[in-house]
């Protein structure tokens, strides 16, 4: 009997045994409980903002600022120009350009005046000096020289018709001579319309009428009777 109890005895302590050392062998993994997250804290995956993105998407890029536009300086004033001036007004609603009175000077049969080489600089800076297109302009050294010339140049117009007057007034020693030479603004260019100063139209004009034949109905400027008194005289003398 006591045999046999310690065969129980040794039995139940093998077991005992046996059972400690399979639960020393679990994987510690096993009885590990996941981590618990704060209920509040974000996730580190990135979030994008639908609304931004859309706005960056539609929103135009900011234009670049326009350059300001470059202004020319007005051409120097010839040094051959001893005056300029404004000179009265022109007849009727018309005001020509500048570039009205460089177009007419083309056509003018001498050079009014102003020598080709000055011409477009000495009209272009004396209209900008007195801010308008009526004016006058002196190549005079009155004192310096034995001769001298100055040309008034205004704007005329009757109805649809547009001219542009010089006045030449000339200087040799001490006599004293002008009269007018007037183009007429058409297209495609301007023509030469009353040619009274040393022309076959030095008649029709007081100012240099001397005496002689009228001037033949086939060479009076084109329309000449029709115009009003007015328009003629300011046509002759840059004055009615």
């Amino acid at each position: 009997m006591n045999t046999m109890l310690s065969s129980s005895l040794l039995g139940a302590l093998l077991c005992a045994t046996l059972a400690c050392a399979c639960s020393s062998e679990a994987p510690a993994s096993a009885s590990a409980k996941p981590e618990a997250r704060p209920s509040g804290t974000a996730s580190s995956a990135p979030t994008t903002n639908a609304s931004t993105t859309a706005s960056a998407r539609t929103t135009p890029p900011t234009p670049i600022a326009s350059a300001a536009p470059v202004v020319s300086p007005p051409p120097t004033m010839p040094s051959a120009v001893t005056q300029c001036e404004a000179a009265g007004s022109h007849f009727g609603a018309f005001t020509p350009s500048v570039q009205d009175i460089l177009a007419a000077w083309q056509a003018l049969p001498s050079e009014a005046c102003l020598k080709k080489d000055i011409a477009a600089d000495a009209i272009s800076a004396c209209a900008a000096k007195v801010g308008k297109t009526a004016i006058m302009i002196s190549t005079d050294a009155l004192g310096e020289t034995p001769s001298g010339c100055q040309v008034t140049i205004q704007g005329a117009e009757s109805g649809a018709r547009k001219w542009i007057v010089f006045e030449q007034f000339h200087r040799d020693k001490a006599t004293f001579f002008g009269g007018s030479t007037v183009v007429e603004l058409l297209q495609p260019k301007p023509a030469l319309y009353l040619a009274a100063f040393g022309g076959k139209h030095a008649e029709l004009c007081p100012t240099t009428a001397v005496g002689g034949a009228p001037v033949k109905e086939a060479d009076l400027p084109a329309g000449w009777a029709g115009l009003p008194e007015a328009a003629k005289a300011f046509l002759c003398s840059g004055s009615d």
